[in-house]
């Protein structure tokens, strides 16, 4: 008997008596990392397309209930609409209390370029888009004055030189 012959039937074997089919031997690691990182792209594919549609805007499953954080209003049917808070995730707003028709909501509630925040979310978003506007400003202060020595620092080197 051949070693594959030999190794199928211990393979059923196993099989038989388990119920599962023996683990598989690693042979090539670099496919297990590739797997790996394909198995965390699908996730990381999989997350942007929840951000692009859930939190925008939410409609409860069957199991979930979702409250306004205005009105009180409990909300679990599969055709109500809310805005869900892209800060914090916890707050929601049905369309009731944004004073926005159900028309509005269906052209915008999937859109990620128009944003929703809850009133506490909001000051929290708003300052930290002014601090990082002010970094960036910063960094680009600074890197225009260290270009501006560089190339001060290199007209000298060259006249020095001639």
């Amino acid at each position: 008997m051949s070693d594959k012959q030999s190794d199928s039937s211990n393979t059923k074997d196993k099989m038989a008596a388990t119920g599962h089919p023996p683990p598989t031997k690693v042979v090539n690691k670099g496919a297990r990392r590739k797997a790996s990182a394909n198995t965390a792209d699908r996730e990381r594919s999989a997350s942007r397309d929840s951000m692009k549609s859930s939190s925008r805007n939410v409609s409860p499953s069957k199991s979930a209930v979702w409250t306004c954080d205005t009105c009180n209003e409990k909300f679990s049917n599969e055709n109500d609409c809310l805005f869900t808070c892209q800060y914090c995730d916890v707050n929601h707003r049905c369309l009731k209390c944004l004073g926005i028709p159900k028309t509005a909501y269906k052209a915008v509630g999937n859109r990620i370029d128009m944003p929703w925040f809850c009133t506490v979310c909001l000051e929290k978003t708003l300052k930290t888009l002014k601090d990082q506007k002010s970094i960036e400003d910063r960094c680009s202060d600074y890197l225009s004055d260290f270009s501006r020595k560089i190339e001060e620092r290199l007209t000298k080197m060259e006249a020095d030189m001639a």
